[in-house]
């Protein structure tokens, strides 16, 4: 069989995703790619969508915000 190489990931707290301009998001974790991780340039944010994102969630988020994280993130990938 034919298995492909295992990636190395690393767990990032509070990394910010920027999707555009316009568009950036902060999740609780995200797993990344060592790919990913440097494309991580000075500007301090990830240009792509994690492999896996986790968000905690209390009782202060709003469905309506957390659903629109999940859609984000769903939509670029994770």
């Amino acid at each position: 069989e034919n298995a492909a190489p295992a990636q190395r990931l690393s767990a990032i707290v509070e990394a910010p995703v920027r999707f555009s301009p316009k568009l950036t998001l902060v999740p609780d974790i995200a797993l990344v790619s060592d790919q990913q991780m440097s494309q991580v340039g000075s500007h301090g944010y990830l240009g792509v969508a994690p492999l896996v994102v986790i968000e905690v969630v209390s009782e202060s988020n709003k469905a309506r915000e957390i659903a629109r994280k999940v859609e984000v993130f769903l939509t670029h990938g994770s």
